[in-house]
């Protein structure tokens, strides 16, 4: 008899960031924490739809260039399922876009300059990704690869 394969457990955002967080520092990159602070009639920091994070990887031997590689990431847990609710907003008053199209906006707006987004919800989705994108940062390959940038 088949037994069936146990379901991978829901991580919540803060557990997806600490393991995607973790990695990107141990393989060399530097975590910067984004966040939108608004009060009302006061003053605003960050941007509408900024992700949760953006690590640089520095490349060496290009201190003159300052040369590096960004990537952005939105954090999400595993299992999260957000959709737009502009609709809703608008029945309840409310101005504007939903968080989930203010970050779909600023995601496309940034890709369309060149941004580089790595997904945010599953760790192993997130590493297999990585792998492909950056593997040669750490297999011997950067010598070869910052050719491109000088």
């Amino acid at each position: 008899m088949l037994v069936p394969a146990p379901k991978a457990p829901k991580l919540l955002e803060r557990e997806v960031t600490r393991q995607i967080r973790d990695f990107m520092t141990s393989h060399g990159w530097r975590a910067i924490r984004h966040q939108r602070t608004v009060v009302p009639g006061q003053f605003q920091s960050g941007e509408p739809g900024i992700p949760d994070y953006s690590f640089v990887y520095y490349l060496p031997r290009n201190k003159v260039l300052g040369a590096c590689v960004l990537v952005w990431i939105e954090m999400k847990g595993t299992h999260d399922k957000r959709r737009c609710n502009c609709l809703q907003r608008q029945v309840q008053g409310k101005k504007g876009k939903c968080t989930n199209c203010t970050q779909a906006d600023w995601r496309r707006r940034e890709e369309s300059r060149g941004a580089v987004f790595a997904p945010g919800n599953d760790y192993s989705v997130f590493e297999t990704w990585y792998s492909q994108k950056f593997g040669w940062l750490h297999d011997g390959r950067l010598p070869g690869q910052l050719e491109m940038f000088l």
